[in-house]
């Protein structure tokens, strides 16, 4: 299936959700990656940039998930994915690592 596929979008964002649940953000991160880099994926976008901010805060990369949750504030300001980067960002600021 081609990347641009619709099917592959929604099957890529079914898939890191799972990855990560099981704990595999390395993996999400790569595929998520590329749902945010097609245009035919526009619609996908921000909540994919939400999901690699929420690996990288999985991961203990502050600095990557707050850059993340700024581009989606940023991006996407309209949308329901910025609305919870901005309440992760307010949680990381509480947790004292932004």
């Amino acid at each position: 299936v081609s990347k641009e596929n619709f099917y592959y979008g929604l099957l890529s964002m079914l898939l890191t959700q799972a990855q990560m649940n099981d704990n595999k953000c390395s993996e999400a991160i790569s595929l998520l990656e590329v749902v945010s880099s097609v245009p035919e994926h526009k619609h996908l976008h921000p909540e994919s940039l939400l999901r690699m901010g929420l690996c990288y805060e999985k991961q203990n990369d502050v600095e990557k998930a707050k850059q993340y949750f700024e581009r989606v504030t940023r991006e996407f300001e309209e949308s329901e994915a910025a609305t919870q980067a901005k309440n992760f960002l307010r949680y990381l600021t509480i947790k004292g690592n932004a």
